[in-house]
């Protein structure tokens, strides 16, 4: 379903106790430009691979490295959860 919003600019999800695979559609909203926000750290049971193609765009990607949920600046395989905080993108901070 979330693959049929035409719109959304930012989602956050985190400390939400999630788990599985971050759904594709949300990564293929970001390559249209439609997602510019999405925080989904606090998620310890997240998994996948980040594409590579999320790592480049403008955007901020929150999430915690883990074991099960790595890609762009986080190695798949990391042993200690929750150490790596990726942020992606032109975050300003405001």
């Amino acid at each position: 379903m979330i693959g049929l919003l035409s719109s959304l600019f930012f989602l956050w999800l985190q400390g939400n106790q999630l788990s599985g695979a971050v759904p594709q559609e949300l990564f293929a909203l970001a390559e249209g430009g439609l997602l510019a926000d999405l925080n989904v750290t606090g998620n310890p049971l997240l998994s996948g691979v980040i594409p590579e193609s999320i790592c480049f765009l403008n955007m901020s990607f929150d999430f915690d490295c883990t074991p099960f949920l790595c890609g762009c600046d986080c190695a798949c395989g990391v042993t200690s959860p929750g150490q790596i905080n990726s942020t992606l993108g032109n975050d300003t901070g405001n």
